[in-house]
């Protein structure tokens, strides 16, 4: 650092020596807030509360904190931040070594101790020797809640449906095709009937052939047929719900690309919009063992890539279903664990009317 810091005036110098280590020691593995400066302020003070200390240690923080440009690509900031901040520990602790070594032997005289600048590999007297390490592990950058790593961002953006508008605001260009969970925007009266291709229990396997659609004069057909009089603008599908429970992720991929693949074939002219599998509520998971929101968040990334194999979209809609803990949002929740209520539907319909394909 080229600034200089003040010293840390304090009365036994092995305290503050053991106290900085056990900061040094702390800040290497945080990793929870990406704001650092936070960081650094938050652990000295913890380390140093006992012996009421902070008065003293904030100053020399400042001045480290201030030497170092903190931006806000967090992704290397602290790697940056802890070799600067151990070099200034390293030499704060020397200079109050030579100046309490001249306070006994001059104690009236005045401390006139040279600044002492540590060589990288100078080790502290009476202490373990704290090495300038290269780069250090920081948080991972993850992207929807989590749901992705910035590995699998990159590899799937282009598929990837975050803030849009593909509908201006009404559905009257688009169709749903799903499960009992599709199903629900008609009982709640979100969504006209004729505009949801949706069966209790249906699943990739079936979709194709059940007759789940209505012609013009109302007669029941399948969707492939449906597809054929209509050619809707835009296709939204959410399955995989029922699915999850016993198809293993090999066929259950492979019956999603057949799936997609007739659509496309049959309304070549239509974006198709691949939904992510809701997640459920821990009371689901608890009565249906075969069912939780891990194995849930395993096929969606399946799904991704079927999106990016057909040429498809992906819209994450399970991100404003979702509660802290990765589980269905209980004022969602119509009490079963897996349906949502009127409220629930509101906020997914609300998701959707604002995704848009770039």
């Amino acid at each position: 650092m080229n600034k200089k810091m003040s010293y840390i005036t304090i009365g036994s110098v092995g305290l503050v020596t053991i106290c900085l280590i056990c900061v040094i020691s702390t800040l290497k593995f945080t990793n929870k807030n990406n704001n650092y400066e936070n960081i650094v302020r938050t652990e000295v003070s913890k380390q140093l509360s006992a012996i009421n200390l902070e008065d003293k240690i904030e100053e020399s923080v400042n001045q480290a904190i201030s030497d170092i440009d903190i931006k806000n690509n967090y992704k290397d900031e602290l790697s940056l931040m802890l070799p600067e901040i151990e070099k200034t520990i390293q030499n704060n602790i020397l200079k109050e070594l030579a100046k309490k070594n001249d306070t006994k032997t001059n104690p009236t005289k005045p401390n006139t101790s040279p600044v002492v600048n540590i060589p990288e590999t100078t080790t502290i007297p009476n202490t373990p020797s704290i090495p300038i390490k290269p780069s250090i592990p920081v948080k991972e950058i993850t992207y929807l809640g989590g749901f992705l790593n910035e590995t699998e961002y990159i590899k799937y953006k282009n598929v990837l449906l975050l803030t849009h508008t593909i509908v201006d605001g009404n559905l009257n260009d688009a169709v749903f095709i799903g499960d009992s969970l599709t199903l629900g925007f008609v009982n709640h009266k979100k969504i006209e009937a004729s505009k949801v291709w949706a069966e209790k229990s249906m699943n990739t396997k079936e979709i194709t052939i059940a007759k789940i659609a209505k012609d013009l004069d109302g007669q029941a057909i399948n969707i492939i047929d449906a597809l054929k009089i209509y050619k809707p603008k835009v296709i939204y599908s959410m399955l995989g719900t029922n699915g999850v429970s016993w198809m293993t992720e090999e066929y259950f991929k492979g019956t999603y690309v057949n799936y997609i693949n007739s659509l496309k074939t049959n309304s070549p002219e239509s974006i198709i919009i691949i939904e992510s599998i809701p997640p459920v509520a821990l009371s689901y998971i608890i009565n249906e063992d075969f069912a939780n929101n891990d194995k849930i968040n395993k096929y969606n990334k399946i799904l991704l890539a079927v999106a990016l194999e057909t040429g498809s979209k992906y819209l994450y809609t399970s991100q404003v279903l979702k509660d802290v803990n990765g589980e269905l949002t209980k004022s969602y929740d119509s009490g079963d664990g897996l349906n949502w209520n009127e409220l629930g539907y509101s906020k997914v319909l609300e998701f959707i009317l604002k995704s848009e394909s770039k």
